[in-house]
């Protein structure tokens, strides 16, 4: 769906613009596998940008956070993440994005001052 063409475009660009226009040898298949591949092909976008997401939250899952860290020092940090996350000392990046009020801003600005304090070393 994703190389065929009809009408100067991919079945799979009409497909995501609301058309349902299929080649042939692709209504021979099964229900099965039409309503899966049917799935990827609408919802492709989607499902790259959710498989991006996965790929940046391992990453940061790596990204340790020393036990002494001063959250307070983190310049744009709001209090009430210094706070829980001076408390519960999170090892790492992943498990303070976890944390109830800890939100996606906060993170980056933790990944920010600990990069930043790499590179004062």
């Amino acid at each position: 769906l994703e190389k065929e063409r009809t009408g100067g475009k991919t079945y799979g660009e009409r497909l995501r613009r609301g058309e349902s226009i299929y080649p042939e040898d692709f209504l021979k298949s099964t229900p099965s596998i039409r309503d899966e591949v049917h799935y990827r092909v609408r919802y492709r976008g989607y499902l790259e940008r959710e498989l991006r997401q996965i790929s940046r939250l391992n990453a940061i899952e790596g990204v340790a956070l020393p036990f002494d860290f001063d959250y307070y020092t983190v310049r744009g940090l709001r209090r009430e993440s210094a706070e829980k996350l001076s408390g519960l000392r999170p090892a790492n990046l992943g498990q303070a994005s976890r944390i109830s009020g800890v939100n996606p801003t906060d993170i980056s600005l933790l990944l920010v001052a600990l990069e930043a304090g790499r590179a004062s070393r």
